[in-house]
C-alpha cells in the first residue's frame, strides 16, 4: 500500500476504506427508519401475525423488492467474509478464514461474484425507479404518500 511503490493500489485501499465507512454511516439513519415505521405502524395496527385474515393490511414490498433485499443481505454478507481477510490479513482469524473459504482464490473469485451481484441489483433498483417516477410518474416515492 505504499503510494511511490504502487499509487494504484494506495488509492483503492483509500476509497475502499471511505466507501465501507460511508456505508456504515448511511446504515444509521436507515436503522432508525426502520425502527420509526415499528413503533408508528405497531398501533396503527399495520402489523400483523397472520395477513390472510380479515382486515386491511399494508404490503410494504412487492416480490421483485424483496428478492433484491435478499440479494443486497447475501452480496453484502459475501463481500464481507470474502472481504475482511484480505483487509485485515494481518489479524490471527484472517488466515483460517481464508483456508475456510477454500483459499484466496476461490475468496477472490466469491468477492468478485458478489461484487457483480451488487452492480446488478444496483442497475435494477435505478430501473425501477426510473419505471416508477419517470414513466409511471408515481407521486410520493421518496416521502410516502399516495402513489
Amino acid at each position: 500500500m505504499n503510494k511511490d511503490q504502487n499509487p494504484w493500489v494506495h488509492y483503492i485501499y483509500i476509497f475502499m476504506t471511505l466507501l465501507l465507512l460511508g456505508v456504515v454511516r448511511l446504515l444509521r439513519p436507515a436503522r432508525g427508519a426502520v425502527a420509526a415505521a415499528h413503533l408508528v405502524g405497531r398501533p396503527a395496527r399495520e402489523f400483523k401475525v397472520q395477513h390472510f385474515g380479515e382486515g386491511p393490511y399494508v404490503r410494504r414490498f412487492t416480490t421483485t423488492q424483496m428478492w433484491l433485499h435478499v440479494s443486497i443481505i447475501l452480496s453484502f454478507l459475501l463481500l464481507a467474509v470474502t472481504g475482511l481477510p484480505l483487509k485485515f490479513a494481518a489479524a490471527p482469524w484472517a488466515p483460517g478464514l481464508m483456508k475456510a473459504l477454500g483459499g484466496a482464490d476461490v475468496a477472490a473469485w466469491l468477492h468478485r461474484f458478489a461484487a457483480i451481484v451488487t452492480f446488478g441489483y444496483f442497475a435494477v433498483h435505478l430501473a425501477m425507479l426510473f419505471r416508477d417516477i419517470v414513466l409511471k410518474k408515481q407521486k410520493g416515492y421518496f416521502w410516502g404518500g399516495s402513489r
